[in-house]
């Protein structure tokens, strides 16, 4: 997971929204609050956010193949209206933003996308308020991945009230990045 992880971190390093790089990471949930707390601490830019959730992998020769999830973070407000929340985040952000994400996977020489073109971008998940239930039985069996469905009016899984556009794919990546 680290090692693919890093690689997709630096085939999205030179990714920009409104000529500003956006911030790439991956890992877990606890790794995605850790990530929000730094952020926080040293006063910088947190959103927009490509996250990487990665999945197993195998080691293919000269490529990793893995099963990844992309989410794409903006933060938003609990109270928006559904006609506020898409004018202001999804419109505005995170719609123009994964179709960058989507152009980067598409166009990467670093990057296989598996399955046919026209089936491989679907099951796409817009996720209002994406939030989990934290109460403490959940968090101490399930704290280490995104595996459960965003709960409205639950708390945020980062502490802030959160907006995401999801979806997955299995990838394979170049070992070594052009």
């Amino acid at each position: 997971m680290i090692t693919i992880g890093m690689l997709l971190r630096n085939e999205f390093a030179d990714v920009t929204f409104n000529d500003e790089p956006i911030n790439t990471d991956f890992g877990t949930q606890k790794m995605l609050i850790e990530w929000i707390k730094d952020k926080d601490r040293s006063n910088q830019k947190k959103y927009p956010l490509l996250w990487f959730v990665i999945d197993s992998y195998n080691d293919i020769n000269d490529q990793y193949e893995a099963k990844v999830k992309f989410i794409l973070f903006y933060q938003s407000k609990y109270h928006f209206k559904n006609k506020d929340r898409f004018e202001l985040v999804y419109n505005k952000t995170l719609n123009p933003l994964y179709e960058i994400v989507k152009e980067k996977l598409i166009s990467s020489r670093n990057i296989n996308i598996m399955g046919l073109q026209n089936q491989v971008f679907k099951n796409i998940v817009d996720a209002d308020n994406y939030g989990v239930n934290l109460d403490t039985l959940t968090i101490k069996r399930q704290e280490h991945d995104f595996s459960r469905e965003a709960e409205r009016g639950k708390q945020s899984i980062a502490q802030e009230v959160l907006d995401a556009k999801i979806f997955e794919l299995t990838i394979k990546i170049n070992k070594k990045l052009c």
